[in-house]
């Protein structure tokens, strides 16, 4: 039995994605990624329809999944993943913040950091291992937070150069080329 990535959807909105095997019943699958989800919730299934938690036993993935997709509705008071200031780190350095929703692709972290950063950087999940540029479409920033901070590194081996606001000139051959 292989597993597959299957998407996770919270009231109509990928949250992460996650292997799993299409005969998990859904009571395992709670247990799986309740630690990953800020709010209760119920399973859909394919129409949409709630699923009752004393049922959850009785029904696999496969019963429930829509394509690659597994939907879970919000029960009562919302979620966590509002916008919020996240950490980026360099290495073991505070690099910067951004504000962000935690459901956000990578792709809108990355033009967030770009921002702040102009070096070309990789961005880590939570083993530290490089995400792709082209799959970061693919992963949430909660993915990826290691204690609610984003975790990059350096594409090359240059010294990093955050984005100089201050246009002063610092060195004498910039003051000249102002003259």
């Amino acid at each position: 039995m292989k597993k597959q990535a299957t998407k996770v959807e919270l009231d109509g909105k990928i949250i992460f994605t996650k292997p799993m095997l299409k005969e998990d019943n859904l009571l395992s699958i709670r247990e799986s990624i309740k630690d990953r989800i800020e709010t209760s919730f119920i399973f859909l299934d394919q129409e949409g329809n709630p699923i009752d938690k004393n049922d959850e036993k009785e029904f696999k993935l496969e019963d429930i999944i829509d394509g690659k997709i597994i939907k879970l509705k919000s029960e009562g008071g919302g979620n966590n993943n509002s916008a919020k200031s996240i950490k980026v780190f360099l290495g073991d350095k505070n690099l910067c913040s951004i504000n962000c929703d935690k459901t956000d692709n990578l792709n809108k972290a990355r033009k967030l950091i770009k921002d702040k950063f102009k070096d070309d950087f990789i961005i880590l999940d939570t083993e530290e291992n490089n995400i792709e540029t082209t799959d970061e479409k693919d992963f949430t920033i909660k993915d990826i937070l290691i204690n609610e901070v984003i975790k990059i590194k350096i594409k090359d081996s240059s010294a990093h150069t955050p984005i100089q606001h201050d246009k002063t000139p610092k060195t004498q051959k910039e003051k000249k080329k102002l003259k």
